[in-house]
């Protein structure tokens, strides 16, 4: 058995792969398996993954129906044996060679851990996203909520490394058939979380505005399948039994989540979808970022349709 299982979706990446794969393969630490899962792949990414399997013993391939990314993930969880869950997106990378290796040494008894990563341009410019500072003080909610104040937690499952064992209990397989998984799967982690340590050094490089990611599109799915998100996570959040102070967090961190779906508005043409979203707009009153702070004034000073619309240029103006 694998001390580390990287499980590692794989759709129409045939540029992008082999760099994924080679930052895999050339760490000093070595007890992993890797899983690739070819979720029907319609150019070459599932021949690459085939000539990897057949070159290295510890490569498992797995050609499957196209079912999106959470249903890879799953099944890579599914066929998985090692003590550690990774999950690394095929278009990105790990950071150096020293990755693994950082994450092993930083594991002692914790079934999570926090990992640092940074964003990749096509510039080779990078972006540190994260910077966890001083956030392991105090207990657990006290470490959730100094996390979601220095918008140190994200909603991607890339930074996460995670015991098996624990995943499997808490039944933190992603959702299937949605976009933006990651903010639902990224809820219910902080409601189950009972501790967690951090590796504050760059362990993953995000690679940014690849054409026809899904990151860099949004469509009516897109915005049908966020706002049903975050109206789960809100109800979720109101009537799990958590802490006031942990609540009072992973609210703050769903309004953060709720300025991206506020952002599109505008290009929402579907009058209820339209009024599911504005009805949201309570969470904004949650958030301890100072970027929630500032559109929660704005909304206040200009109505909530034109703060969406300067919201909508920022973002589009960034890509």
């Amino acid at each position: 058995m694998a001390f580390f299982s990287i499980i590692v979706p794989v759709y129409n990446v045939e540029d992008y792969l082999d760099e994924c794969l080679e930052s895999i393969i050339n760490q000093t630490f070595n007890d992993y398996e890797i899983i690739l899962v070819d979720d029907g792949s319609k150019d070459k990414s599932g021949l690459i993954c085939d000539e990897y399997c057949k070159k290295y013993d510890f490569i498992k391939v797995i050609h499957k129906a196209n079912g999106g990314l959470s249903s890879s993930r799953n099944k890579g969880v599914y066929e998985s044996s090692g003590e550690y869950l990774l999950f690394i997106d095929s278009d990105d990378m790990l950071s150096d060679s020293d990755a693994l290796k950082r994450v092993y040494d930083n594991i002692y008894s914790y079934n999570v851990i926090l990992l640092g990563f940074d964003k990749l341009y096509f510039d080779n410019t990078m972006k540190k996203i994260v910077n966890y500072g001083e956030v392991i003080n105090g207990d657990i909610d006290e470490k959730i909520e100094n996390l979601v104040k220095e918008s140190s937690y994200v909603s991607s499952a890339c930074n996460k490394c995670i015991n098996r064992n624990f995943f499997i209990k808490n039944n933190l397989f992603f959702k299937e058939g949605i976009l933006s998984e990651d903010v639902e799967w990224s809820i219910r982690l902080l409601i189950c979380l009972d501790d967690f340590n951090i590796v504050d050094k760059p362990y993953y490089y995000y690679r940014q505005s690849r054409y026809g990611s899904i990151s860099t599109t949004f469509s009516k799915k897109h915005g049908y399948d966020l706002t049903n998100s975050i109206e789960e996570c809100y109800e979720m959040i109101n009537n799990d039994n958590i802490s006031k102070k942990r609540k009072n967090s992973i609210l703050s961190f769903l309004s953060y989540q709720y300025m991206v779906l506020m952002a599109y508005y505008i290009e929402v043409e579907d009058k209820d979808l339209k009024n599911r979203i504005k009805k949201l707009s309570v969470l904004l009153e949650y958030g301890y970022s100072k970027k929630v702070k500032i559109i929660r004034i704005l909304k206040r000073i200009l109505g909530y349709n034109l703060t969406s619309i300067l919201m909508n240029k920022f973002v589009r103006n960034r890509k």
